[in-house]
């Protein structure tokens, strides 16, 4: 079975592969990147994860907002119930981008809303606080308006810390 370690590994020597920095300059490319929305499937600490997004470049840098849900089920065993987390993170983010015509890459960081839900069918419970999210996406450009890629996400709170890996498509 594929580990999330393997995937971003191999994912990370594609990019690499498609690179053609010497035909045209980062300075360039970055330009030739426009405003962008994401959409991601993937796995956080203890369950899935979901994402969606949207990103704009300003030069070498990159403004974003994106909101993650990501949830843990656990079933008991016999089926006599359930219980299980969720967790929500909105944030506005803020960092660096690094593009050619075939790939970019960035790392953000910000801040963000978290709510987490802990649920069983006697009782739930519900926090919330602010947290600093830490974002590293990596994509590899199909043609000018479609990348795929990965985003690394993270979040530093007050809770619990968190994290997990997105596979993800980005449009613009």
């Amino acid at each position: 079975m594929f580990t999330v370690r393997s995937i971003f590994t191999s994912f990370v020597l594609l990019v690499a592969l498609r690179n053609d920095l010497a035909c045209q300059s980062i300075d360039e490319a970055s330009d030739n990147l426009t405003f962008g929305v994401t959409l991601s499937l993937g796995a956080g600490v203890g369950g899935l994860s979901y994402g969606a997004g949207a990103s704009l470049p300003l030069s070498d840098r990159l403004l974003s907002a994106h909101y993650i849900l990501a949830d843990e089920i656990k079933i008991t065993p016999g089926g006599s119930g359930y219980s299980g987390r969720e967790l929500q993170d909105i944030g506005m983010l803020y960092g660096i981008l690094k593009s050619s015509s075939s790939s970019f890459w960035s790392i953000s960081l910000g801040v963000s809303y978290v709510e987490f839900h802990n649920w069983n069918p006697a009782n739930s419970e519900r926090r919330v606080t602010v947290g600093v999210p830490i974002e590293g996406q990596i994509f590899a450009r199909l043609s000018h308006n479609f990348s795929v890629g990965m985003i690394a996400y993270g979040n530093i709170n007050s809770y619990k810390l968190y994290g997990g890996a997105l596979l993800t498509i980005r449009l613009g």
